[in-house]
C-alpha cells in the first residue's frame, strides 16, 4: 500500500508519516582522553552535530570521532552536515580533515582557519625528496 502525500510550502510532495522520534542519546563512553567542554561558538556549534549523529549526551573537544563509534560513513555525514550548517566556511573543511584531526578542537578550526595545518610547513618545489620510479627496459633479450 502507498503512503498518502501532502503538499509542502516549498510546493513538493511529502509522505505524511508521524514526526521522527528522538534519538536516545546515551552517556559519553570512558574514554583515555579527559573530558573537556566546548568552549568557542565553533566548537560548540561542532559538539551539537556529533552529539546528533553519535547520539551521545555529552562529547569533548578533545575526544575522537572514532573512539566515539564514529565511522567513514557517519564522517562523509558529518562533514556534510557541517558544511551545510556553515555554508560561508563549507570550503574550509574536506573529508579528509576528519581522519587528519579527528576532534571537535580540531575540526572546529579548520572550519574556520581553513584546511591548512596549524604549523606551517614548505612543501619541496620540485622533484627533491622524491624517488624516481622507472621501469626496467625491455632488452631485445626480453622476447
Amino acid at each position: 500500500q502507498l503512503s498518502t502525500f501532502t503538499q509542502t510550502s516549498s510546493g513538493s510532495n511529502a509522505a505524511s508519516a508521524p514526526a521522527p522520534k528522538a534519538r536516545k542519546m546515551h552517556p559519553r563512553p570512558a574514554l583515555l582522553t579527559p573530558y573537556k567542554a566546548p568552549e568557542t561558538p565553533e566548537e560548540q556549534s561542532v559538539e551539537l552535530v556529533w552529539r546528533d549523529l553519535l547520539g551521545i549526551e555529552k562529547i569533548g573537544v578533545n575526544d575522537s570521532f572514532f573512539e566515539l563509534g564514529g565511522d567513514s560513513l557517519l564522517g562523509v555525514q558529518l562533514i556534510s552536515v557541517m558544511k551545510a550548517k556553515h555554508a560561508e566556511y563549507a570550503d574550509n573543511i574536506r573529508p579528509a580533515d576528519l581522519y587528519e584531526g579527528p576532534t571537535i578542537k580540531e575540526l572546529a578550526r579548520k572550519l574556520v582557519m581553513g584546511a591548512e595545518p596549524a604549523a606551517t610547513t614548505t612543501a619541496p618545489t620540485s622533484t627533491e625528496g622524491r624517488r624516481e620510479r622507472r621501469r626496467p627496459r625491455k632488452d631485445s633479450t626480453d622476447v
